[in-house]
């Protein structure tokens, strides 16, 4: 018995290196979002400028029926969310009915149109479609933590570089993409002592002149409104606005009070310029920067991941920081342990249910060994359609698994009454009369079963997989069914002559 069982894990084992392990497959979809970034510090009018570019190349396109255009804000069908700044710009393409595409997927259109848009240097594009599954972030993520924020940078950038190399990635990047530089103002302490300035009251200054302060506030209709009183950094604005858009020099000509009279802050105040994070991520305490990737056409993320840590040597990272690898694998990895727990203790409560209804554990472990014999079929059947191991195609592994059981207990059933009804009968005699009977039903529920789930293979992305693995399973558990259980029966009964059948083992 435990060598029916080794035969069963390790025969699907050599399937496995021929499909590809992905957590949800990619199905066809009505629209796509294009995402345009400019490097930090661009203005609005610029941003504006390259979107009309894409959008000249859109308009030109015959796989697209309309798109919607907002500068000045990233898609809100990003993973991590709309982000506004006036560096970003997103637009929203709606494709043509897919009965109009000429057997083109939304895919095959994103290829097209990222060849076309590739002229279009002075910007960061990116193509996307939404996913089947639900938001786990880029396909491709990979984590360094460490305390130094500077080397983190450091090393980030380099895996950036290493990531962009290998084949199946596309659209990477960093988590310090967003950010940028700052003006950064020192106080000098001993010229600000020397006129009688605490710190406090040269930030106070700088914070009234540059956001402002509140004088007083109106109430009108029950709404209290807020006077805010400023100085004017801009004279030559047009709107109120752009009093904000100043240079460092007329900061420095803020003039404060001290006591030796008015002085300008420019005289206790030294400036230079500097990096600035927009957001710093912590995990388990420590500093985190991430790179990621989303997938070419073809692209697999376990392999893109397996070619990194290959070639992870090269960019040399320092003993104090440590890397993780997260994205897609490891939900895939998570999603697989959850699921392959679920299938053991449903194949648990069915060997009970097995053993209470033969009295017998051995024919239970012979009815139970099918179930992993069957991803023999599933895994064939996966890699001749060419479809993915995923979620979907693991969910039809756990519901298969009830399923085949049921034609092996009619057989098993129908050699032990055969057993008991004729004791004088030879053994082989009467597992070929039992299988000969069960044959047909067998069979013919097969067979519609099969039919039944050929519309569901071919519906979308999403549930062919799972289709695909019932009818194959099914299929090849048939197959099991009609010849495994008889040879197992029948070789016991050559070893145990003297035991036709055993009430409990």
């Amino acid at each position: 018995m435990i060598g029916a069982f080794a035969v069963a894990i390790l025969l699907p084992t050599p399937l496995l290196g021929i499909i590809k392990i992905i957590f949800f497959p990619q199905g066809d979809q009505d629209f796509v979002y294009l995402e345009i970034e400019k490097p930090q510090g661009t203005t609005l009018a610029s941003t504006d400028l390259v979107t009309r570019k894409v959008e000249e190349i859109l308009y030109e396109e015959p796989m697209i029926e309309s798109f919607v255009t907002t500068v000045g804000e990233n898609s809100s069908f990003n993973n991590g969310g709309s982000t506004a700044g006036t560096k970003f710009a997103n637009i929203t393409i709606n494709l043509v009915p897919k009965d109009q595409r000429g057997g083109k997927t939304s895919s095959d259109i994103i290829t097209e149109l990222r060849e076309r848009l590739a002229d279009i240097r002075d910007a960061d594009i990116r193509i996307r479609q939404s996913n089947n599954g639900p938001p786990i972030g880029d396909p491709v993520t990979i984590k360094f933590l460490g305390d130094d924020l500077a080397a983190l940078a450091q090393v980030a950038d380099r895996a950036e570089s290493l990531l962009s190399t290998i084949p199946g990635t596309i659209d990477v990047q960093t988590s310090l993409r967003d950010d940028g530089t700052e003006f950064r103002l020192a106080i000098d302490r001993a010229k600000s002592a020397e006129v009688g300035l605490t710190p406090a009251q040269i930030a106070q200054t700088l914070r009234a002149a540059v956001n402002g302060t509140v004088a007083s506030t109106i109430r009108k209709q029950g709404n209290d409104i807020d006077i805010l009183v400023k100085l004017d950094l801009n004279p030559s604005f047009t709107y109120p606005e752009d009093t904000n858009r100043t240079t460092i020099d007329s900061v420095m000509r803020i003039p404060i009070t001290s006591s030796r009279g008015t002085i300008l802050l420019g005289s206790i105040l030294e400036s230079g310029i500097g990096e600035t994070r927009s957001v710093i991520t912590h995990e388990n305490r420590k500093r985190v920067v991430s790179i990621s990737s989303k997938l070419a056409p073809g692209g697999n993320a376990k392999e893109i991941q397996a070619a990194f840590k290959q070639r992870i040597a090269e960019i040399g990272i320092p003993p104090d920081i440590t890397v993780d690898f997260g994205g897609e694998n490891e939900e895939v990895d998570r999603s697989f342990r959850d699921m392959f727990f679920a299938l053991v203790a449903g194949m648990a409560l069915m060997l009970s249910i097995l053993v209470l209804e033969f009295n017998s554990f051995r024919q239970s472990f012979y009815l139970l060994s099918i179930v992993p014999l069957s991803l023999i079929g599933v895994l064939g059947g996966l890699a001749l359609t060419g479809q993915p191991l995923s979620f979907p195609s693991m969910l039809g592994v756990i519901a298969l698994a009830g399923v085949i059981i049921n034609h092996a207990i009619i057989l098993l059933d129908s050699i032990n009454r055969q057993l008991k009804g004729d004791t004088n009968r030879p053994v082989r005699e009467i597992i070929l009369d039992a299988s000969v009977i069960r044959l047909r039903p067998i069979f013919l529920t097969t067979v519609t079963t099969v039919i039944g789930m050929i519309p569901l293979a071919f519906v979308n992305a999403l549930w062919g997989p799972l289709a695909f693995s019932i009818m194959f399973g099914l299929s090849f558990a048939m197959l099991l069914t009609l010849v495994w259980i008889p040879i197992l029966f029948w070789r016991y009964s050559q070893r145990h002559p003297a035991e036709r059948h055993s009430p409990v083992e």
